[in-house]
């Protein structure tokens, strides 16, 4: 051995690197509250199946898609326009002077312990003090 990685060694490390930003800018986009996957807890395995297809060859795929992901998340939090457009879907409505029958609160996320989300617990809080 020269010392160099080989071909396959090389494409799994790209891969697991790549995946691994995949993994962390998708979850700084909000998919992992969407899907209700923890972003650190199945990090591992975003590394392993990226190396596994970086030595397939898919290396440089995963590259581009995680580097259009990091493009996506520099354009949505740094583009002050997305801001503007993101504050006409906010509502808030007016309290009525009457006491309500009911409160519906929404929850964010529930993990697999049955524990709320930091988001959830603030939504419930604010329906109970209403």
């Amino acid at each position: 051995m020269t010392g160099k990685p080989s071909g396959r060694l090389a494409g799994a490390v790209a891969g697991g690197v790549a995946a691994t930003a995949l993994w962390l800018t998708a979850a700084a986009l909000g998919a992992d509250d969407i899907s209700g996957v923890g972003s650190l807890h199945w990090l591992w395995l975003a590394v392993v199946v990226g190396a596994v297809l970086g030595s397939a060859g898919l290396g440089r795929f995963l590259t581009g898609l995680a580097a259009a992901t990091v493009g996506l998340l520099l354009v949505v939090s740094w583009v002050p326009f997305f801001g503007g457009l993101a504050r006409g879907y906010v509502r808030s409505d007016s309290l009525p002077a009457t006491p309500v029958d009911a409160v519906v609160v929404l929850a964010a996320s529930v993990s697999s312990d049955s524990r709320l989300s930091p988001a959830a617990v603030d939504r419930l809080l604010e329906g109970i003090r209403l």
